[in-house]
């Protein structure tokens, strides 16, 4: 508790006096005063005080409600599918799935039969957006078939379009094997001839729409007419 004591006094000529003393625990008050010789008057009183310190204010502290985390499960927001034709069909994209998986498991979601007229619609487009993204969009010049050249696993370093195109013209790999192993670290298959190149394509219905190869240059070089 806070000890804290004062007094005043005071006095006049006219002989008045006055005291006063102030304590924690009472106040004590004096007054005298000389009217004449034969009158005096003294007047005193006290009075018990009773102080409580009032406790020191600590830091107020309004205690955060605790963060919210999200409900287990909650979805993400899927990845754009960089295939404009897969994007349209709401495909959720997956890096590690190649373009001819991920267009079969949207198939499967949509319920078209494989070999339908509306399947087919849509696996030609599929695939054109593909090539276009890939090697369509590219300049045809001599970089562009080198690189094909490599994608395919042909080495060799040439120094003209011409020569790629006779080294391609000699190779039989499948388009969508292409396409599906693109950005990856492995070449397509090689096939000994067109007749296996054939049986497999038929096998695993991976066409590529001729009206497409016929259109473009570099894609028409790879092209053989299967069927």
């Amino acid at each position: 508790m806070t000890e804290w004591l004062f007094s005043i006094s005071f006095s006049s000529s006219n002989n008045i006096h006055f005291f006063l003393t102030c304590h924690p625990h009472f106040l004590s008050f004096f007054y005298s005063s000389s009217i004449s010789s034969h009158l005096s008057l003294t007047f005193s009183f006290s009075l018990s005080l009773s102080l409580q310190q009032t406790p020191p204010t600590s830091n107020m502290f309004i205690p955060l409600p605790p963060a919210i985390p999200p409900p287990a499960g909650s979805p993400v927001a899927a990845l754009q599918h960089p295939n404009n034709h897969l994007q349209n069909l709401g495909a959720a994209y997956n890096p590690e799935l190649p373009i001819s998986a991920a267009f079969r498991l949207i198939s499967l979601q949509r319920g078209w039969k494989p070999g339908s007229k509306t399947w087919k619609a849509n696996w030609n487009a599929c695939m054109n957006d593909e090539y276009d993204r890939l090697i369509g969009y590219r300049v045809a010049n001599l970089a562009t078939w080198q690189e094909l050249c490599a994608k395919v696993g042909i080495n060799d370093s040439f120094t003209s379009i011409n020569q790629c195109k006779k080294a391609l013209v000699r190779v039989h790999v499948n388009l969508v094997d292409l396409l599906d192993l693109w950005d990856a670290d492995h070449i397509p298959t090689r096939f000994k001839s067109k007749t296996a190149l054939a049986t497999y394509t038929e096998t695993h219905n991976k066409f590529f729409s001729r009206h497409t190869a016929k259109q473009d240059k570099v894609l028409r070089v790879l092209l053989r007419k299967l069927l």
